[in-house]
């Protein structure tokens, strides 16, 4: 049967229909460009994805770059060094001031100079003899000292430590071989090197928490002598031991209680003009044979105190400190460095 459309109304509902059935053709073609390979909206995304990564990443430039900048104002482009760096060039580092490590104690007369440097830690010494007023207690004065820098080992010595047994801090015993092997060492000499080495009794005094581990009364012989070879290379202090205590010699020479003609390297490991305050220094550990702990005298004598001068009272201390780990120095002259975050 044939079907005729007799009226506008006809022609006008097949263009209709024509019209949506293009329309839909038209949609699924956009649909699949949008959506399919190489889509419109994914590209899209994309666009904005890597847009917003190569905001972040200039972003980030633009911080450092900024950094570096007030690194620069602030003095920033300076030379810094940690500890591997110092060890691994003690002649150039070594002695060095730095200017701004403080105390509890509130010593004003000393200052602190860079006297070795590990892969791990730089350690710092006290560059003059400190006060009685500034010692911590167990500290006594000589009779016949001169100011109060002359200064021994008074009565609580004997009666707080045994001797060796009282030494047992890992970052301590490091530094004196001698506690390790002869732990039931005591007397006087070792209760003496017992009180220097008391991390808890020197702290008080001379440690600053923000950036140093622990603070002692004086560097032992044997971290005195490596300090020493890294600056005298050729010609250099050895030690050995026995249960008795320490010796001493040359690298090229025979062990003796008393060495002389120790170089004072500008008064790193002793001072060489003769004062009004000390004329040696106590070094942490016990001679051989001797009743009280190894001394460095100012005319460059290093042995038993006793055996070196006649008033062995007139001996001081230059305390030690050990720094963190993290701690970095800022060079801000050829002599002169600061301690850095």
């Amino acid at each position: 049967m044939e079907i005729k459309l007799k009226n506008k109304n006809g022609i006008t509902l097949i263009a209709l229909i024509i019209t949506i059935i293009v329309l839909l053709i038209l949609a699924g073609v956009a649909l699949a460009t949008l959506t399919g390979q190489g889509n419109i909206i994914g590209n899209a995304e994309n666009a904005v994805g890597k847009y917003n990564n190569s905001v972040e990443e200039e972003q980030q430039l633009l911080n450092e770059i900024e950094k570096h900048f007030q690194n620069y104002l602030e003095g920033g482009n300076a030379e810094i060094v940690d500890s591997a760096d110092v060890a691994s060039e003690p002649e150039k580092h070594f002695g060095g001031y730095v200017t701004n490590y403080t105390t509890p104690s509130g010593d004003p007369n000393v200052k602190w100079r860079i006297f070795y440097a590990d892969e791990s830690n730089i350690y710092l010494i006290a560059d003059d003899y400190i006060h009685y007023n500034y010692a911590p207690q167990g500290v006594t004065q000589s009779i016949t000292g001169v100011g109060g820098y002359q200064l021994s080992f008074g009565s609580e010595c004997e009666e707080d430590y045994t001797g060796a047994s009282d030494i047992t801090d890992e970052r301590i015993t490091k530094w004196i071989s001698y506690v390790k092997d002869y732990s039931n060492a005591t007397g006087n000499v070792m209760q003496s090197v017992a009180f220097m080495l008391d991390v808890d009794k020197w702290n008080e005094k001379y440690r600053n928490s923000a950036c140093a581990e622990y603070a002692i009364g004086g560097p032992t012989l044997e971290l005195w002598c490596a300090s020493y070879e890294k600056t005298h290379k050729d010609n250099y202090v050895e030690t050995t031991y026995n249960a008795e205590g320490y010796e001493v010699r040359w690298n090229d020479g025979s062990y003796s209680n008393n060495i002389e003609g120790v170089d004072d390297y500008k008064d790193l490991y002793y001072i060489k003009s003769r004062t009004n305050k000390a004329f040696s220094m106590w070094l942490a550990s016990p001679p051989e044979g001797g009743s009280l702990p190894y001394s460095l005298e100012y005319e460059g004598i290093l042995g038993s105190v006793e055996g070196i001068m006649t008033n062995f009272y007139a001996a001081g201390f230059r305390p030690l400190v050990c720094l963190n780990s993290k701690v970095r120095l800022e060079k801000i002259s050829d002599t002169e460095y600061r301690i850095v975050e």
